[in-house]
């Protein structure tokens, strides 16, 4: 025998039946079987409280054959969907707009839809409410808020409720992260598998008073290029625990860091191994003065050199195991620009400690994790020490590019909002360029040279540069479709007199699409 389902309902998008053959009898014999499973996929914009008619019909070997229809009643029980939520940007200071987004849709219609913001360190939880323009008749539901909340890291949930009452909670869909450049010159960076590892760290930068903002890759994915521009400013201490190694995208974002002029601290059980195992000695070399020998020194107790400005005095001892491993610091020594810093006791051939200086930037490599030093007192006189060092770098005219969302459409209204720090105390001339760039084509802010003549742009006047400047720039994206192109802004101060750059370039990307 064999079963098959029908249906002519337009709100159906699949009805079948699975294992639908059942095996014949002989004559004069009957029996109680299953059918096996009936699948039946109602489409998303079937009205609630709809019968949906179907028709079973069974044949047997012989080509006799039976119908037996039957009705399904479709209620609407599920709050609305939602899909292609984000926050934007996931690191945002002091004021600056954060952008939650996300499709949403629900046959019986939408009565609301609110992100719940839970913060981390103190627990506290906002709502926000996302609206739907209207404008494009696409379901995309929004809303944009700024937090003075201090510094760091948020997760966020979104609840859906329809017409009907039926409501749908999706937990933890992103995170994002406040950060204050003024108040956080430290930012701790924890890409290893280890929790705790953050913990330690921290608890000895609290013992210290150091102001520090944490980025646990456990509560979101890894920073990314607009992030580490944020953190330009600071220094950078990354933990990658143990049998953890930075790949290429992680190199590429230490190497932004330290390209343009940052401090960093990077520290990690097997990490010089992985790292020349994995395609980058060269960068190991280049950013980090480090030439890798051997994966373990055999030796726990690290001590300074003897007249270092630094490290003189100055040792510590480390943990040899956990609960389900056992720890081995690599042995290491400097290479090209690098300056040995710590040294193994017993082995002055084996750096404990690798540093670097080149055009601003700073590093120190550690051949082990920096929250496997013993006890936190030791901890703490290690920072005490090399921190100050990391923060004592030039410090350069700063211009930074944000942008209020991450995706337009025709007719939006794009916030690109310029950041210029300056660290020096008197103020200064500069000719301030953003350039848009979309395909081959540049208009140049803020004449605009040749930019389309619909775009609906609100004036900015231009203020002298002081400390702290904002440049807001408001217009209207025209309705030319530009969705083929990769559009980038760019930013830079030139010298009034010479033209040459007193900021590096900045960029911010943007796409139109949901």
């Amino acid at each position: 025998m064999v079963v098959s389902v029908s249906s002519d309902s337009p709100h159906l998008d699949k009805c079948n039946v699975i294992n639908n053959t059942l095996g014949d009898l002989p004559p004069g014999y009957c029996r109680e079987t299953g059918w096996g499973v009936i699948e039946l996929v109602i489409s998303e914009t079937c009205p609630h409280d709809t019968d949906i008619p179907v028709l079973a019909t069974v044949t047997c070997a012989d080509g006799n054959s039976w119908e037996l229809p039957f009705v399904v009643t479709v209620l609407d029980r599920m709050g609305p969907r939602m899909r292609d939520y984000s926050v934007t940007p996931r690191s945002a200071s002091a004021g600056q707009t954060i952008t939650i987004q996300t499709h949403a849709f629900d046959v019986s219609g939408i009565e609301s839809i609110h992100a719940f913001i839970r913060s981390l360190p103190d627990g506290q939880t906002w709502a926000v409410e996302l609206i739907d323009d209207g404008q494009h008749g696409d379901g995309v539901f929004s809303a944009s808020f700024t937090t003075d909340t201090m510094p760091g890291n948020f997760i966020v949930d979104l609840e859906s409720v329809d017409l009907r009452g039926n409501r749908l909670l999706l937990k933890e869909i992103s995170a994002f992260s406040t950060i204050s450049i003024e108040t956080s010159p430290i930012v701790v960076i924890n890409t290893s598998p280890d929790p705790t590892a953050t913990d330690a760290v921290s608890a000895a930068l609290n013992a210290m008073s150091a102001d520090a903002f944490v980025w646990e890759t456990r509560f979101r994915d890894l920073p990314d290029s607009a992030d580490m521009a944020l953190f330009r400013r600071s220094i950078v201490i990354w933990l990658f625990g143990w049998t953890n190694c930075p790949d290429h995208i992680m190199r590429s974002l230490i190497s932004q860091h330290l390209d343009n002029g940052g401090g960093l601290l990077i520290s990690g059980w097997d990490l010089a191994r992985n790292v020349s195992r994995t395609g980058g000695r060269d960068w190991l070399r280049d950013y980090c003065g480090v030439e890798f020998v051997n994966s373990d020194t055999g030796v726990y107790f690290v001590e300074g050199i003897p007249g270092h400005p630094v490290t003189d005095d100055l040792s510590f001892r480390l943990r040899r195991r956990n609960p389900t491993q056992t720890f081995r610091p690599d042995t290491i020594r400097a290479a090209s620009h690098g300056d040995v810093f710590m040294i193994f006791q017993g082995l002055p051939d084996a750096a404990a400690a690798v540093a670097t200086r080149d055009t601003g930037m700073k590093t120190l490599f550690l051949p082990f994790a920096l929250e496997g030093i013993r006890t936190q007192d030791e901890t703490v006189s290690f920072l005490q020490r090399v921190l100050p060092w990391l923060a004592d770098r030039p410090e350069f005219i700063d211009l930074q590019l944000f942008l209020n969302r991450a995706h337009y459409h025709p007719g939006d209204m794009f916030s690109l909002t310029a950041m210029l720090i300056n660290p020096h105390p008197d103020p200064f001339d500069a000719d301030e360029y953003i350039i848009l760039a979309v395909g081959d084509s540049y208009w140049f802010w803020p004449s605009w040279t040749e930019f389309p003549p619909d775009v609906d742009m609100k004036p900015v006047t231009m203020e002298p540069f002081e400390t702290r400047h904002q440049t807001i720039l408001e217009f209207i994206w025209p309705t030319v479709d530009a969705s083929g192109y990769d559009i980038l802004f760019f930013g830079a101060l030139l010298d009034p007199v010479s033209g040459a750059l007193l900021s590096s370039i900045d960029s911010v990307s943007f796409g139109f699409g949901p």
